[in-house]
């Protein structure tokens, strides 16, 4: 296995594209390639069990360069399709923002494995969750929702990246949230990363009066192996849904946010 898009910083040139190029898939404006939401999310590897992208991360060399950026209130992440690579492919791009919602830090690109993760259960008592934190029933039901995402017969399209605000463009984590994620790599730091592990929420839209629901895309943030290193001692990297775990999700979307 092998890193199909390095983590890495993007000039501001880069970060406009790549965001933009995410805005016109999600809007539904045609592309002249005929790109679709599908393509962007399809695994690089074609042998993989999971046929879906499933994480995005972030090293921690550029996980602690962006939270030491002084003025940071709150982390910002966009939404993306990255090109040229092999493909077309959905990424994230995260960064750091002041009180005035004005950058504080550089742009970084999440990385993207080629082999999606694997999700892992492991059963065991499941403790109370501090206030900040999302239980791990929760955040193993979302993050099982978007892996069975073509069994539960959800399809891949715009309607799934549409919150009651319009088309989703990222999502504004609060800084603590991956201040505290961080912080139990202790003497860990170089061989783990921050991942982003989709997720997929199901729920009922306002003024629904039956058991129609919608679904949305977003994010669990959670402190795991980075890929590469991983993957040289294990057949596949794995997202493992453990109470031993800390787990983030944020539910303020980009717009309005």
């Amino acid at each position: 296995m092998s890193d199909f898009i390095e983590p890495r910083l993007l000039s501001q040139h880069d970060y406009e594209s790549f965001t933009s190029a995410w805005e016109l898939l999600v809007k539904g404006t045609p592309s002249p390639d005929g790109l679709t939401l599908g393509q962007v999310f399809a695994a690089r590897d074609q042998e993989a069990p999971n046929p879906i992208v499933n994480y995005v991360y972030l090293s921690n060399k550029y996980a602690v360069a962006l939270l030491s950026a002084v003025g940071t209130v709150a982390i910002q992440i966009k939404f993306a399709v990255v090109s040229p690579t092999f493909q077309p492919a959905f990424s994230i791009v995260i960064y750091g923002v002041d009180k005035d919602n004005q950058p504080t830090s550089a742009y970084y690109l999440a990385g993207v494995a080629a082999d999606p993760a694997t999700v892992q259960v492991v059963v065991g008592p499941t403790p109370d969750s501090p206030p900040e934190l999302v239980g791990l029933d929760l955040a193993g039901n979302w993050i099982q929702n978007w892996q069975n995402l073509e069994a539960n017969g959800v399809s891949l399209d715009a309607s799934v990246f549409t919150s009651v605000y319009g088309p989703l463009l990222g999502y504004t984590y609060p800084l603590d949230d991956f201040l505290q994620a961080l912080f139990p790599a202790g003497l860990n730091l170089d061989s783990q990363a921050l991942w982003l592990c989709f997720a997929l929420h199901k729920y009922n839209k306002p003024n629904a009066v039956d058991d129609t629901y919608s679904y949305l895309f977003s994010t669990v943030l959670v402190l795991n192996d980075l890929p590469a290193e991983y993957t040289a001692q294990r057949e596949s990297q794995d997202i493992i849904l453990s109470a031993d775990e800390l787990y983030y999700d944020v539910s303020r979307p980009s717009p309005p946010y």
